[in-house]
């Protein structure tokens, strides 16, 4: 019901659960995510695997396409700062990457930041939707904007993490156009669902 209540101001959204690498499975994820008949027309469902734990590439592979034949996107969280490399960033059939936040904070004269460009290219080159998360100011969104790589953000920038009833209001407090104009050139996708999916991504389940 909270879910519809949110659709029914934003029109169509993505929610991402986290998820621990061991327990990327479509076994383990089919009742909870895929074989369910009360997801609302409208909302579409993603997992973000945690880097807490190795991953094993050939599973994760294996389970990515398993579940995207169900219509569930993958996501690698917080890449950079656990176990992904350059080997798994180009086999895996994930269809995004979010950066550690620590990329997304880093001060403008850091290794990290000196970096971030680099990073955004290669997962951008092994054809992953790129997503930053830490985006705090509106210097930091122009410079992810100005590398033409970033396809969404993520950040106090945007909001602060939010209840169910908080989002709701918050979207019917704020002029969704507005916020739009403020991400123009962020991704190709559709710059409403763009703007939508930048503030709530601050409240993933976890």
């Amino acid at each position: 019901s909270e879910i519809r209540q949110i659709l029914s101001v934003t029109g169509p959204l993505q929610i991402n659960y986290n998820i621990f690498p061991r327990d990327f499975s479509i076994e383990r994820l089919k009742g909870l995510l895929v074989e369910r008949d009360d997801i609302p027309q409208g909302a579409s469902i993603g997992v973000e695997v945690i880097e807490v734990e190795q991953l094993d590439v050939a599973t994760l592979a294996r389970e990515s396409r398993l579940l995207s034949e169900h219509g569930l996107k993958t996501y690698i969280d917080d890449f950079g700062s656990g176990y992904s490399n350059l080997a798994a960033l180009t086999t895996l059939p994930v269809t995004g990457v979010k950066l550690d936040k620590s990329f997304g904070l880093a001060s403008s004269d850091s290794l990290q930041a000196r970096m971030l460009p680099n990073v955004l290219g290669l997962v951008a080159a092994a054809n992953h939707q790129v997503i930053v998360e830490g985006v705090e100011t509106a210097s930091r969104l122009e410079e992810l904007r100005q590398t033409g790589y970033v396809d969404l953000v993520q950040g106090y920038y945007f909001s602060a993490p939010l209840s169910a009833d908080a989002f709701l209001a918050w979207m019917c407090e704020n002029k969704l156009g507005d916020l739009t104009r403020q991400i123009a050139g962020i991704g190709n996708d559709d710059p409403g669902t763009r703007a939508v999916n930048a503030a709530i991504r601050s409240a993933s389940t976890r």
